[in-house]
């Protein structure tokens, strides 16, 4: 964090309050992202066994099919990327559209 006041381009002048929680806003996009690749990894290793067992793995291979895990993992990531770009624009106030 930093520990005076902040100009960023575009924006105004932020407080060290504001700064902080765009610093909270930031560690959560972290924590948020660290989430999403172990949703990933999981989608992999399904979709690794439903390649590798041939005709035993034909149910989960045809439930992955249905259900588009990766798909949907795609989507939550660019919703959470937006809400946590809305939250730091909320927080940093720019006069601009």
């Amino acid at each position: 964090m930093t520990n005076s006041p902040s100009m960023t381009p575009g924006h105004r002048v932020m407080t060290l309050e504001q700064i902080a929680l765009i610093e909270k806003v930031r560690a959560l996009g972290i924590a948020i992202e660290g989430v999403l690749n172990e949703v990933a990894d999981r989608h992999r290793t399904q979709r690794t066994a439903s390649e590798e067992f041939g005709e035993a793995a034909d149910d989960l291979a045809d439930h992955i099919t249905v259900a588009q895990p990766e798909r949907w993992l795609a989507m939550a990531r660019t919703d959470l990327q937006c809400g946590l770009m809305k939250l730091t624009r909320a927080v940093a106030q720019p006069e601009f559209f």
